[in-house]
């Protein structure tokens, strides 16, 4: 599964993925969200997750989604830890909400059209 943002250009794809993880790297004043991190992964993927303890202290619900810029748009891949299994569609479903709520209740303004991919 996979949340893609689409945008105009690439350079408004590359600037929207920038805010995003700042936003998420507690980096900016004006965006402040607590239940979403940021962190980049060993092959450096960037990759972003809901925080919360009842989704990270348990690896069967830890979903996480590396981010990336495919054109003109901003992708959001379902990936999990190695050392995880890999999260029931459930688990997935969940998590595919959760990152709908957050960009259209943050980001709105940054992209045209927003799809969810099984």
């Amino acid at each position: 599964m996979k949340v893609i943002l689409y945008t105009d250009t690439t350079f408004q794809a590359v600037r929207l993925r920038d805010y995003i993880i700042k936003a998420l790297s507690g980096e900016l004043v004006d965006e402040q969200i607590m239940t979403w991190t940021y962190t980049k992964s060993s092959e450096d993927y960037d990759i972003i997750f809901h925080n919360l303890n009842q989704y990270v202290d348990e690896p069967v619900k830890n979903v996480l989604f590396r981010v990336v810029v495919d054109g003109t748009n901003v992708v959001f891949t379902i990936v999990w830890w190695k050392r995880n299994p890999k999260p029931s569609e459930d688990m997935q479903s969940l998590h595919i909400g959760r990152l709908v709520e957050l960009l259209l209740g943050h980001f709105r303004e940054w992209f045209i059209k927003l799809s969810v991919v099984c």
